[in-house]
């Protein structure tokens, strides 16, 4: 999560909870997509132990827990593979 000398800073932030699932793991991926991405210099970000609590749940592809969402959360598919480019020949 994005870490801040202010406290008053964090606070001033929207907030979203988030919830991962099929192999993403919740501070890996603020870590890795959110802050690399400055996300997290924008919003509070919180961790939703229950699907029924998050605003937003992201699933990666590893796994068949494809969240149902109500009509107040939205759903992100991330999938992120290296293909790579090998030699044709």
């Amino acid at each position: 999560m994005f870490v801040t000398q202010d406290a008053d800073l964090l606070t001033d932030l929207p907030q979203i909870t988030l919830k991962t699932t099929n192999g993403l793991h919740f501070p890996r991926f603020v870590q890795d997509v959110l802050a690399v991405n400055q996300v997290t210099q924008h919003f509070d970000i919180k961790e939703a132990t229950d699907e029924s609590q998050a605003d937003v749940i992201v699933f990666g592809p590893y796994g068949t827990d494809i969240p149902q969402t109500n009509q107040q959360q939205l759903s992100v598919g991330y999938i992120c593979e290296n293909f790579g480019h090998g030699s044709s020949g």
